[in-house]
């Protein structure tokens, strides 16, 4: 869980990034051109929601792994799967 301090920090930055991305876009786009600038800005996307989703993968990975949940991916399978419990061992 992220503190709320530094998720105003998080959001600031981004707000402030959003400002300055508009103030120069008409020179950064005649400079470069519109399809390397968008080709750069979904590669820093893609970044960035990696960037985010790297602090969860954790909790993803440990959420398939354990063992104990009441559900399984599968319709129709059961827990064990015919195991019994001196097979799970």
């Amino acid at each position: 869980m992220v503190a709320l301090h530094n998720s105003v920090y998080r959001s600031g930055i981004i707000a402030g990034g959003t400002v300055v991305s508009s103030i120069f876009s008409e020179r950064i786009i005649g400079r470069f051109g519109t399809g390397i600038v968008t080709t750069v800005s979904v590669l820093m996307t893609a970044i960035a929601l990696i960037g985010f989703s790297v602090q969860y993968l954790g909790f993803i990975v440990w959420n398939i792994a354990n063992k104990a949940e009441s559900r399984v991916f599968v319709v129709g399978s059961s827990k064990t799967s015919g195991w019994t419990d001196s097979d799970l061992t």
